[in-house]
């Protein structure tokens, strides 16, 4: 049985089949799709690639405290030292 997390709270609501996680199994928690939304804004938000590094992985952390894994997919390798940076400082605070 998966329960599907459709609400979580500063994360945009959707009127699309979308869930910001899926349980499964009870013990797994999968997140996808996150992105660099600023719930102060109401809006996801451009910025610098740290920036919104930095933005996505608020959105993942609203959603589970604890990120074992974590994969980005950048489409220009120019992009990743921002990635980088923010993803490690994420880890230091575990």
């Amino acid at each position: 049985m998966n329960t599907y997390l459709k609400t979580v709270k500063g994360l945009p609501q959707s009127d699309y089949p979308y869930s910001a996680g899926i349980i499964a199994e009870g013990k797994f928690l999968f997140v996808s799709g996150q992105g660099p939304y600023d719930p102060t804004l109401g809006k996801f938000s451009r910025g610098t690639m740290a920036e919104q590094t930095q933005l996505t992985l608020e959105c993942i952390r609203r959603v589970v405290e604890d990120i074992v894994s974590c994969r980005a997919y950048p489409i220009s390798n120019g992009k990743l030292e921002g990635i980088n940076n923010k993803i490690g400082a994420m880890q230091r605070m575990h």
